[in-house]
This record gives C-alpha cells, structure tokens and sequence, in this order.
C-alpha cells in the first residue's frame, strides 16, 4: 500500500513539475515577445513621426526659392527620407521573427544576431555619413549665410542630443531582449 502512494505522489509531483516547467516556457517565452513588440512599435513609431517631419521639411526646402546650398539640403533629406523608409517597413523585420516558435531555436537567434549587424551598421551609416553631412549644413553653411558660429554650434547640439539619447536608448532595449532572449535559450536547453 506504502509503495502505490509513494507512486502516485511521485507522478503527482512529476506532473507538477511538468506543469511549472510549462509556465516558465511561457512566461521566458511572453518576455521576450513582450519587449520586442515594444522595440518594434518604438521603432515604427519613431520612424513615422521622422517621416512625417522630414517630409514637411522637404516641401519647406523645396518651396523656399533663393535657399543657399539647397540642392545639398535636399540630398541629405532626401537620404533621410529612404533611410527612414526602410527603417519603418524593412529594419524591423529579423527582430520580428525572433518570436516566431515555429522557429528553431538557433534560427531564432541568429535573427537576433543578423537584428544587432543591422543596427551596428545603422549606427554607423549615422556616425560616417549624416552626422557629418548635418555638421556641413547646420555649421559650415550656416556661417557662410551669415549666422553666429555660438547659434550655429547650438542648433547642432540641439539636433544631436534626440540622435545620441534615441541610440542609447535602443541600445538598452537591444540588450533586455538578448538578456530575456539568452534566459529562454538557457530554460530550452535545460
């Protein structure tokens, strides 16, 4: 009689235990699902927004008829502009299949991995090629119109600190999901 329920108590815990071990998949599974939704919505959020206001500042530049330098105003929005595009339709796309479970596991990180080349590379698109574009415009040219360097120099610390502050930011949002990310990995290879 002793041995039939230390059997059945052992399949009532084994049962259990597979139950917790279920939730936690869950769980592991919902957090990182949680912050890449967040990620991906930022990003489209974000991205709209500077679409929307490039384009207005586009048609402003476009309509100003005596603007000096304006044709190397319009390359850097219009540059902008494609750049933005693609962020919100295309630069999102390997972080969103990071959550997909029909996804192995290994699939799933290396879209992870392919995720973070990308931003690497969006970092230095913006390091090499527009923060110096938009020190041209805001300080060289500016000057050249006549405006105070002091003004000049203010107007593009003004613009630099959203770009600085938004990476860091992303950055940090990137690395919760590699944390959440790596604890599910971890769980599933348990």
């Amino acid at each position: 009689m002793e041995i039939e329920e230390l059997k059945e108590k052992w399949k009532m815990l084994s049962d259990e235990v597979a139950n917790q071990k279920i939730l936690t998949q869950k769980i592991l599974e919902k957090s990182v699902k949680d912050k890449v939704k967040t990620m991906v919505s930022d990003a489209q959020y974000v991205g709209g927004f500077g679409m929307i206001f490039l384009l207005g500042v586009f048609i402003l530049v476009i309509s100003l008829p005596n603007l000096p330098h304006k044709m190397f105003l319009l390359c850097i929005l219009i540059l902008s502009l494609i750049w933005g595009l693609w962020e919100v339709f295309f630069g999102t796309k390997n972080l969103k299949k990071v959550t997909d479970v029909s996804l192995s596991l290994c699939e799933r990180e290396n879209c992870l991995l392919r995720h973070k080349r990308y931003i690497k590379r969006a970092y230095i698109f913006i390091a090499v090629i527009f923060l110096p574009l938009i020190s041209i415009w805001l300080v060289l040219f500016k000057i050249e119109m006549g405006e105070s360097l002091f003004w000049s120099i203010s107007k593009l610390l003004l613009y630099l600190l959203p770009v600085f502050f938004g990476s860091r930011y992303g950055l940090k949002k990137m690395k919760k999901i590699e944390e959440s990310f790596n604890e599910y990995k971890e769980f599933m290879k348990e």
